[in-house]
């Protein structure tokens, strides 16, 4: 349609409009004039929301355990810009396994919100979703993963090094090992948790004998020739 309109110069005071120019200078009885139609009168576009989401950790361990939270934040934006004062509702699918605090938030003057969910009972996923009330249909969905984060059960492990005495002799070595009995490898003190020396029996101090890899030395005397010497190799992983 054209943006011009047929007016007639005898009829300006009275609305006349037509679609053949001819038809208006036959009711108006004068030439017609051009004039523009009155400008169309612009719709405001309503306000356009976004928001995004994060969780901080995404993987949590059960309530029954240090680390159950996570930080969840994000931003609001208006039109593009920061959203201020937009209040932000939290919910989460699956309540048995997890709360947040605030449920509700507000956002600051840079459009940021931010809230803390708590893992409550027990391993699984959960997805906590924000809204804003004041722009429905506007959302953001962050999952968060609950573990069960019991460390594994400790391993120990025992060897023994077991020898005779012999000769008085103070220093013994891998090859008085008896393999009959035990490990022959007398093991660096770095390699093991600990080290207990027993001769005939009874645990001795560790004042009275050093160990090295592959080599036992008694530092209070020989024992008698024949008395049982063992070595015991603890390692707990």
């Amino acid at each position: 349609m054209s943006s011009y309109r047929c007016c007639c110069s005898c009829c300006r005071s009275i609305p006349c409009c037509c679609i053949d120019s001819s038809i208006c200078c036959l009711i108006c009885g004068s030439n017609p004039c051009l004039c523009p139609y009155p400008p169309k009168k612009s719709v405001p576009k309503p306000p356009s929301a976004t928001i995004t989401m994060n969780a901080v950790p995404n993987t949590v361990c059960t309530s029954e355990q240090a680390n159950n939270t996570s930080t969840l934040s994000g931003q609001v934006l208006l039109n593009g810009f920061p959203a201020i004062g937009v209040p932000v509702h939290f919910s989460v699918n699956n309540a048995l396994l997890g709360s947040v605090t605030p449920i509700t938030a507000t956002t600051d003057n840079s459009g940021v919100f931010s809230t803390i969910f708590t893992a409550t009972n027990g391993s699984g996923s959960v997805t906590v979703t924000a809204t804003l009330p004041s722009f429905p249909g506007v959302r953001a969905n962050v999952p968060i993963t609950i573990m069960d984060c019991t460390p594994p059960p400790s391993t120990v492990s025992n060897l023994l090094y077991f020898t005779f005495a012999e000769n008085q002799k103070l220093v013994y070595t891998n090859a008085d090992g008896l393999p009959q009995y035990g490990t022959t490898q007398i093991l660096s003190p770095n390699d093991v948790s600990f080290i207990n020396l027993f001769i005939n029996g009874i645990l001795q101090p560790q004042t009275s004998y050093k160990v090295e890899e592959g080599e036992l030395t008694l530092l209070d005397g020989a024992p008698q020739d024949g008395v049982p010497i063992t070595l015991q190799f603890v390692t707990i992983s």
